[in-house]
């Protein structure tokens, strides 16, 4: 099998896996018994000189990195799904310096915890407002 096949396959299991992890729930365990298997395989492979364990190791570690990766991204997100279709104020420091155009300025802000809670860890909001009054890096601001 040649070299660029193997890197499709790989980049593709990795793509499948981040669009399996999105629709099913995968515990860490299967997660982690997936890799030791694919471990296992590409051992295997190496030490019998036998190319097609190497290559299902590799496209089953890929797969399985797809879906921690996914895993991790969502592990990330805070869960504000109580404040929704209510009014909440937030209070956050701008992190980013101010993109400007004509007649808004986006700041990336970076918000400690929501009232009422819901975030456990910080995260981060684009605001859209007005031109002025202009914001800088580091000032508090409450959205």
């Amino acid at each position: 099998m040649p070299k660029s096949k193997i890197i499709f396959f790989v980049l593709a299991a990795f793509i499948v896996g981040v669009a399996v992890r999105s629709f099913v729930e995968i515990p860490a365990g299967v997660l982690m018994g997936g890799a030791w298997g694919s471990a296992i395989s590409i051992i295997v492979g190496i030490t019998h000189a036998k190319k097609k364990p190497i290559v299902f190791g590799l496209v089953l570690l890929s797969l399985i990195i797809g879906m921690y990766r996914f895993t991790q991204v969502e592990v990330s997100r805070p869960d504000l799904g109580g404040h929704y279709g209510k009014e909440i104020t937030v209070r956050g420091v701008v992190w980013d310096e101010p993109e400007q155009t004509a007649s808004v300025q986006r700041l990336k802000v970076r918000v400690p915890a929501v009232e009422g809670g819901g975030a456990e860890t910080p995260f981060f909001i684009l605001v859209t407002t007005g031109r002025f009054p202009r914001y800088a890096v580091g000032d508090e601001i409450a959205v």
